[in-house]
Parts: structure tokens; sequence; C-alpha cells
């Protein structure tokens, strides 16, 4: 019977250690913005080759954003690197809202967990965890 109450006690210690919506973005991510493209190319004016090049040099670049525990982040795209705070505003089934700020400008970003090594950025960019 002590057996029993031990296991129960372990189940309830694990089930209690569930992920929080931090320890789910925190890490190094990456993601290409051809979904941005695409929605900029279609609500824009260009020609259809302007269209068609806007789309294929996004193909070509690749971003990086690295939440680090501490409530920081880097962003890395191109050539250009931006340092800045993160916070969860809410939080809600696989759905979290983030407050990311640089330099006193703060802006939410919506980020969908498609799976642990997965998620979507805005309901437009999916972003795959980075391998080391």
């Amino acid at each position: 019977m002590q057996r029993l109450y031990l296991l129960l006690l372990l189940l309830l210690l694990i089930a209690g250690c569930g992920l929080t919506p931090e320890s789910k973005l925190v890490g190094r991510w990456e993601g290409k913005p051809t979904a941005l493209a695409e929605q900029a190319a279609q609500d824009s004016k260009l020609p259809k080759l302007g269209a068609g090049l806007v789309k294929a040099l996004a193909d070509q670049l690749v971003f990086y954003v690295d939440f680090r525990r501490d409530g920081t982040y880097q962003a890395d795209f191109g050539n250009n690197e931006v340092t800045g705070k993160w916070e969860v505003v809410k939080a809600e089934g696989n759905t979290i809202v983030v407050a990311m700020s640089v330099a006193g400008n703060a802006s939410e970003r919506t980020f969908t967990i498609d799976s642990p090594d997965q998620m979507t950025l805005d309901g437009a960019v999916t972003l795959t965890r980075a391998r080391p």
C-alpha cells in the first residue's frame, strides 16, 4: 500500500512539472520570410515579375530568433541584428502572445506552437528549432 502512495505522489509531481509558455519559446529558432513576401506581393501593385522576384529573394533569406531564459532575445536577419526584451502577455492552449521590445518600442507577436520543434509566427511564418 505504501508503494502505491509513493507511486501516486510521483505521478502527481511529474504531472505538475508541465512546460510553461516561456519554456516552449526558449531556444534558437529559424524561419524564412516567404509567406510574408507572398502576402506583400499580393497586397502591392507590383507587376507579376516584381512579385516573383520578391518571393525568390525571400526564399533565399533565413532569419533567426534566439529567445533566452533571462527575458532577452536576439534576432538576426541577414546583416541586421536586433537585441531586445520579451515576455509572455497571454497564453491559451498552444497560442502564446509575446510582447517584444527594442529600444523602448514594443509590439505584440502571436506564436502558435505546432510541435516542440515548430511554431508559427503571426499565422504566416513557420519557425523551426535551429539545430546546433
